[in-house]
């Protein structure tokens, strides 16, 4: 990201360029603008430009599905709740991999930017563009998220989330690696359906769990899965496999266990590994087209309104984009709407405005973060402050309703969801603040973090 001048004189100057590109656009009925990808990020960009008529939006999506991902290790515990939680994608939603950009050869005097013409399918449909959201996500290790960019649809990920829950049923222990927010949860989970009925043992190479949260959420994590059996291990790190799938969970071929070894000499056994240790961003298209784009870690590389370096429409949000702060649902809600003002406000001649300022009305992204420990018990953050217990987990319920029935387009919820964000994000500049806001010498990157989580 840029600093407060930078931002202020490229703002204007690329403003500038880009109301060039919409003077011709303007003069149609309708702009066009394609989102790439079908889940939290993309599903409420494409939601938000829908509204006031001025675009003409279409919505690809690889999968032909919508997750409500956060959910997902409930479902691998309780199959039944993928029935309200994987959901068919709305009506006029293309099911397609987006495989490559069509760029313009021609480079703009500002900046060397290039300009996507349309996005080609892997179907050989092209789709013309004025605008495209690139909202791809990121990959994880199965059966915890779905492949990526397999056709697919609601039905086929129920058979597969239930297939997996019978290998689990099945395991008599499983190993957990990681000990971020899906290794903890997935260890609740099994131990708050099967108790101590399955030994279950967890294993990460920080000093606590949750590392990317404060300190006492880890306490709290460790001190609940402890009490209900599970094996903790901190500080140590998984060297050999055993033979056990790194991008998978599977049991062991001959009904036995897989044996592990880790850094310090710890030998351990278990019927089905779960590896948790973080995704990969998906980034096919903009990888393709200007290969320049993708920053180390596999991420698209993205300035401070989330324009893709280099392509001139092109907009990078949620977990695909390579910005310094965590990947989850919130934050790829809140990356869709700056993204989606920002869209309008070049369309109508406007300057673009920089995030998180834009929407976050400070420097920083708030920090808030909901871990279930089962059914009845979480711990959440709310910047710096931590709680644990009944009432975190009621918060992380009323979360996932109304993001449930706002994906079903239940009257009147995607209002209610909005009101309850902005909420959220008003209330967060001034509550507990881990980073006072009046410190104007306070590096906002010091406060995010810029790996991958694992959502």
């Amino acid at each position: 990201f840029f600093s407060r001048r930078d931002t202020h004189l490229y703002s204007r100057r690329r403003g500038e360029g880009l109301s060039r590109q919409m003077e011709v656009t303007a003069n149609k009925a309708r702009c066009s603008v394609v989102v790439v990808g079908g889940q939290f990020a993309g599903r409420r960009a494409a939601r938000l430009l829908e509204r006031g008529g001025e675009f003409d939006v279409t919505l690809v999506d690889a999968k032909g599905f919508w997750e409500y991902t956060p959910g997902s290790l409930r479902c691998l515990v309780e199959p039944g709740a993928a029935r309200r939680l994987v959901q068919a994608q709305p009506a006029g939603t293309l099911t397609a991999a987006a495989v490559n950009f069509e760029v313009s050869e021609e480079e703009e005097e500002i900046g060397k930017m290039k300009t996507v013409r349309s996005v080609e399918l892997s179907d050989g449909t092209r789709l013309p563009a004025d605008f495209v959201v690139l909202a791809t996500g990121s990959s994880y290790a199965s059966p915890i998220k779905a492949v990526h960019d397999k056709a697919s649809c609601a039905d086929e990920r129920r058979k597969e989330i239930l297939a997996a829950h019978r290998v689990l049923d099945a395991a008599p222990s499983v190993l957990v690696v990681g000990g971020g927010t899906v290794g903890v949860e997935l260890a609740a989970e099994i131990v708050g359906v099967w108790g101590r009925t399955k030994a279950v043992t967890l294993v990460t190479p920080h000093g606590r769990l949750l590392e990317r949260m404060p300190p006492r959420a880890g306490k709290l994590a460790t001190n609940w899965l402890q009490s209900k059996g599970v094996r903790v291990i901190l500080n140590d790190r998984i060297d050999d496999w055993g033979g056990a799938p790194t991008d998978g969970a599977a049991l062991e071929a001959s009904g036995g266990k897989w044996t592990l070894h880790t850094s310090k000499g710890k030998e351990l056994h278990a019927s089905l590994v779960y590896p948790c240790v973080g995704g990969r961003p998906c980034a096919a298209p903009a990888k393709r087209a200007m290969s320049s784009a993708l920053a180390p870690c596999g991420g698209v590389t993205v300035d401070n309104s989330f324009q893709v370096v280099g392509l001139r429409n092109v907009f990078a949000v949620g977990d695909c984009a390579a910005t310094a702060e965590e990947k989850n649902a919130l934050i790829a809600d809140i990356n869709a709407t700056a993204v989606a003002a920002n869209i309008r406000a070049v369309y109508r001649g406007e300057p673009v405005q920089a995030y998180p300022q834009s929407v976050c009305g400070t420097e920083t992204v708030p920090s808030i973060t909901v871990v279930s420990l089962y059914k009845w018990n979480a711990v959440m953050q709310f910047n710096k402050l931590v709680l644990g217990g009944v009432l975190p987990a009621f918060i992380k319920w009323f979360i996932q309703t109304l993001q449930v029935h706002s994906a079903r387009g239940t009257f009147g919820v995607t209002h209610l969801w909005d009101l309850v964000e902005v909420t959220n994000l008003f209330l967060a500049r001034f509550l507990f603040l881990t980073t006072p806001f009046w410190d104007k010498s306070a590096d906002p990157e010091e406060s995010q973090n810029g790996a991958h989580k694992q959502r």
